[in-house]
């Protein structure tokens, strides 16, 4: 069986979906031959910590290296969990750090790196994104053993709190560019996130797993799962929507703000579930009559949520406040309807979708087909260097 070293700084037991994608892979890479190596970071202060994740990996090698990065230092100081709530401190601290917060992770993640190499001679290795230092400890590693490398970039780099002209802004294309010459092959998680790298890619999107989907949820009626921070406006004028429509119910479970859990109190066809566990999650999809999406208020892709709602099968209620945009992204996977912010609209799209049956099969969302199209790439990358 070959090996693959996967440097990824999220990975479980921390939850949301970078860490939730590559522990997905890892789980499954055994199946088409590739035995995964994967070199993490230490316990940091985060948002919330999933610790069943790690159950479904038990095969999985892993190594945690220390770090020096503000979430480590958090995590040692007791301090065990942070808002994922951006700031304008926050901001500030990214524009001033190079080439993001985690650069204090990079040497003792190559020291790391180096010995893994050195005891359990991998035959690639992959290097996921964020943080964009993990891209640097790859190739750090690349060029010390000369083993094949691919990189994955799963949002846009420089990211949008850059300042466009800055030095860093700069320094971070150059590095990009360093990156993209040193890599045997990049992967993106979308055409968007490909256009905008401007670079030659294989995309293998987000998916699910259809493991997830437990029985044995409560029953909801509309449910909205995830992180709110990127669409608090959309949801904010949903909820003063939902709450003029008594017979609808809407379920919520996620990281929300003081504000919109005092407004959803407020509102008795509104629930906060809280935040739960991935598996819980999707049995919650599952269970729920509609699924609510609300297309990023920044930026042009569909994030991890959205497939994971292709998985459950359940028709999808999708609000944007720019629909024509969306209609471009959303309009292939004809799965739901795309309804502005609007009452009337929004009423009518539920009576619809109440009525919807016989959902399409995404299939090919699925991570084990995802990871067959990844082994496809390492078996091709590897064919050359023979």
């Amino acid at each position: 069986m070959r090996k693959v070293l996967i440097i990824s700084y999220h990975f479980p037991p921390l939850g949301l979906a970078g860490s939730v994608r590559w522990c997905k892979f890892t789980k499954y890479l055994p199946r088409f031959g590739y035995h995964p190596i994967v070199l993490t970071v230490k316990p940091i202060s985060y948002y919330f910590y999933d610790w069943e994740l790690l159950k479904e990996i038990p095969q999985v090698e892993i190594y945690r290296s220390e770090s020096l990065d503000p979430a480590r230092i958090f995590y040692l100081l007791g301090k065990r969990q942070i808002s994922p709530r951006i700031t304008k401190s926050s901001v500030r601290f990214h524009q001033l750090v190079f080439p993001d917060a985690k650069s204090p992770w990079i040497p003792f993640a190559y020291q790391m790196g180096t010995k893994i190499i050195n005891q359990r001679r991998p035959d690639i290795i992959l290097a996921t994104a964020p943080p964009y230092s993990s891209l640097i400890v790859g190739a750090m590693l690349k060029k010390r053993f000369s083993l094949p490398l691919i990189l994955e970039f799963r949002d846009p780099w420089p990211t949008s709190i850059i300042a466009p002209g800055s030095l860093q802004q700069k320094l971070l294309k150059r590095l990009r560019k360093w990156l993209f010459q040193t890599a045997d092959g990049i992967i993106t998680v979308s055409e968007e996130v490909q256009k905008a790298l401007g670079v030659k890619a294989d995309i293998i999107n987000h998916g699910y797993d259809p493991e997830d989907y437990t029985k044995g949820a409560i029953k909801t009626d509309l449910f909205y799962a995830g992180m709110t921070y990127h669409c608090k406006d959309l949801l904010m004028r949903f909820i003063q929507i939902i709450s003029s429509l008594p017979r609808v119910r809407f379920s919520l479970a996620g990281s929300i703000s003081s504000q919109i859990g005092n407004m959803i109190q407020r509102v008795s066809n509104c629930q906060y579930l809280g935040t739960l566990n991935h598996r819980r999650t999707m049995a919650m999809m599952r269970a729920a009559s509609i699924l609510v999406y609300f297309y990023p208020e920044r930026g042009n892709y569909l994030t991890s949520k959205f497939y994971e709602y292709l998985g459950a099968k359940r028709p999808i209620l999708a609000l944007s406040s720019q629909v024509s945009t969306f209609l471009f992204s959303i309009g292939p996977f004809r799965s739901g309807i795309i309804s502005p912010l609007d009452r009337g609209a929004i009423q009518k799209a539920i009576e619809n979708l109440r009525r919807r049956r016989g959902l399409s099969d995404y299939r090919r969302f699925s991570f084990l087909n995802l990871t067959q199209n990844l082994v496809d790439i390492f078996n091709l990358i590897l064919s050359t260097k023979i």
